[in-house]
């Protein structure tokens, strides 16, 4: 405390609630009232160190670290928040918000884009299948044993990762019987897609023919007409 004139001050009682950490409860610490006798002489004012100044009117700076709490009332537009840095903030705000935007359209994009190419792979799986399956009766007939069960492989696998929108690394058994599954007479059209599948893969390995290289090319083309439901 720093009186600044002489006399006689009660600093009055007061009370301290705080949370005692040791017994993990409330207390409340009590001052009692305190007389404090200030000497000197009228029109001076006494420090802390006992030198007399001048009288203290109003609120004046004791020190140059201390500052007293601004009364005046707000003034609208005093803010020190420069036009320049305003203009940089609302600039890079403006970037990354198009910078999301941006973000969000190119997601959108690939989306419909695969969406898109899986509409395409479906419309055209039958087309591409007997392409392939064209392919293989020509080796057929030129004797191309390797080269007809190779094409008639991809016939069906081709077919069956465009129509369910698969990687050819998805045909497989469980798969096959899974999807085909689904249709009418799904069970039988799994079967004997998966018949044909093995006889090709078993005809990749072995020197000679199945001996029947015509009717599972033909059951092949009934397998897919069933599937494309023109049969």
């Amino acid at each position: 405390l720093i009186p600044r004139y002489p006399g006689k001050y009660e600093i009055p009682a007061f009370e301290l609630s705080f949370f005692n950490f040791g017994t993990k409860k409330y207390q409340t610490a009590k001052a009692d009232a305190i007389t404090v006798t200030v000497k000197g002489e009228e029109g001076t004012a006494t420090t802390g160190s006992g030198v007399r100044n001048r009288p203290k009117k109003g609120v004046d700076l004791l020190n140059e670290d201390i500052r007293f709490i601004s009364t005046d009332a707000l003034t609208e537009g005093t803010s020190n928040w420069s036009s320049p840095g305003r203009g940089t903030f609302w600039g890079v705000s403006g970037g990354m918000f198009l910078l999301f935007l941006g973000s969000v359209a190119i997601r959108k994009s690939r989306t419909d884009l695969r969406a898109d190419d899986k509409k395409f792979r479906y419309k055209k799986a039958g087309k591409t299948s007997v392409t392939h399956l064209k392919k293989a009766k020509q080796f057929l007939k030129q004797g191309n044993q390797s080269a007809f069960y190779e094409e008639l492989h991809k016939s069906l696998t081709g077919y069956f990762a465009d129509k369910y929108g698969m990687d050819n690394s998805q045909v497989n058994r469980p798969n096959i019987r899974t999807e085909i599954g689904k249709m009418e007479n799904g069970v039988d059209l799994a079967n004997t897609f998966i018949h044909v599948l093995d006889s090709c893969e078993m005809a990749k390995y072995s020197p000679q023919s199945s001996g029947d290289d015509e009717g599972l090319l033909t059951e092949a083309e009934a397998l897919i007409l069933k599937m494309e439901g023109k049969s």
